[in-house]
């Protein structure tokens, strides 16, 4: 993926069997490789919400906001430390949208680059 000053959205669906597991997503660039032990990924923010009993057995939907010039990541399924036994995590139609800055009013986009947030969740079930 090259850099670029543009909206860059991370989509994928994932299924999870068990509240002790998640994902994370750790940002690089290709200049950087600052992910060299089990410790430094699960450093990595979380970019799941916590299991509910609406969402829980189902296939949910994440969407997350790269920042912009972001040319590497990596997302990291793994189990609690405090689980007592082994789950798998499913992830799915995984794709990186490249939104065009063009298409938007250059006050959003100032708007935009002002918000530190860049996670934003979409837990519907398929």
């Amino acid at each position: 993926m090259n850099a670029t000053r543009s909206l860059n959205v991370l989509l994928f669906q994932y299924f999870r069997p068990s509240q002790m597991t998640t994902i994370r997503l750790c940002l690089g660039s290709r200049y950087t490789n600052p992910f060299r032990s089990v410790a430094a990924f699960t450093r990595c923010p979380s970019i799941l919400r916590s299991v509910t009993s609406k969402n829980a057995y189902r296939w949910n939907t994440v969407h997350v906001q790269l920042p912009p010039g972001t040319t590497h990541f990596f997302l990291v399924a793994h189990n609690s430390e405090r689980a007592d036994s082994r789950a798998a995590v499913a992830l799915d139609n995984m794709r990186v949208a490249i939104c065009d800055p063009r298409g938007f009013a250059p006050d959003y986009l100032d708007e935009v680059g002002e918000q530190q947030h860049f996670v934003d969740y979409d837990h519907g079930g398929i």
